[in-house]
C-alpha cells in the first residue's frame, strides 16, 4: 500500500497551493482506472471518493474522502505555511501539524504542456483542454477554466495552465485518476472549512507522514 498512500498524499498536499486570489470551493468526484494488482486494489478501495478544495487567498482547505481508505483533511496558511492534517479511517485517527516545508521540497508538475483547441462545459462553465507530458513520458489531461486564476508554482497542476482545472486526468504508474468537478461555490467563507482534531488524538510532527508512506 506504500505507493497508494504516497500518491493520495502528494496530490492532497500539492493542491493546497492553488488559488491565492479567489474565494471559492470546488468539489470533485474521483474515478480510478488502474492495471496491476495494487492499482486494481486502489481502484476498489477508492470507489466513490470525492475531494473538496476551498481557498480565500490566505488559507486553503482540502478534504479527500477516499472510500474505504478513509478521509484526509488539510488546512494550510499560505503566508506562514503552517499546516494541520487530520486522517481518519482504516489506520485510525491521526493528526499532524507543522510547516509544510517539513515535508521536503516537491518538484512542481513539469514537462511539456500543449494547449489544445478543444472545449467542453463542466458545471455549465466553458473549459479548455491542456495536455501535459512529463519527463517520464506520462500523459495527463487538464480541462481548465480561465474564470478562476491559477497562480504560479502550483504543484499538481502545470504552471502553464491559464486557469483552475475543473477536470484532471492524472496518469502515473499505470493508474489514471480522474477528478471531475461536481460543485463550485464562489465568495465562500473559510469559517465553513475548518479542522477539528478529536479529543484524545495525539498531534504528531508533519515529517512523520513520510515515515508512514515508506512502510508496507
Amino acid at each position: 500500500m506504500k505507493n497508494t498512500f504516497l500518491l493520495a498524499l502528494m496530490l492532497c498536499i500539492g493542491l493546497t497551493g492553488l488559488a491565492q486570489n479567489s474565494k471559492f470551493a470546488v468539489t470533485y468526484t474521483l474515478t480510478v482506472d488502474a492495471t496491476g494488482e495494487e492499482g486494481e486494489m486502489m481502484a476498489t478501495m477508492m470507489q466513490d471518493a470525492t475531494m473538496t478544495l476551498a481557498s480565500d487567498g490566505t488559507s486553503t482547505y482540502m478534504k479527500n474522502s477516499m472510500g474505504m481508505m478513509g478521509d484526509q483533511e488539510v488546512l494550510i496558511n499560505m503566508d506562514t505555511k503552517e499546516m494541520t492534517m487530520l486522517m481518519t479511517g482504516m489506520m485510525g485517527d491521526m493528526a499532524f501539524q507543522g510547516k509544510s516545508d517539513d515535508l521536503g521540497e516537491e518538484t512542481p508538475n513539469t514537462g511539456k504542456v500543449t494547449l489544445v483547441n478543444e472545449t467542453k462545459k463542466i458545471l455549465g462553465i466553458k473549459c479548455k483542454k491542456a495536455i501535459l507530458q512529463d519527463a517520464e513520458g506520462e500523459t495527463s489531461v487538464f480541462w481548465y477554466t480561465e474564470k478562476i486564476k491559477l497562480p504560479k508554482n502550483s504543484k499538481n497542476m502545470p504552471n502553464e495552465l491559464p486557469g483552475l482545472a475543473l477536470e484532471m486526468i492524472i496518469s502515473t504508474a499505470g493508474v489514471d485518476m480522474t477528478y471531475t468537478a461536481t460543485d463550485l461555490k464562489e465568495n465562500i467563507s473559510m469559517k465553513d472549512y475548518t479542522i477539528t482534531i478529536p479529543e484524545g488524538v495525539e498531534v504528531q510532527p508533519l515529517d512523520a507522514l513520510m515515515d508512514m508512506g515508506g512502510k508496507g
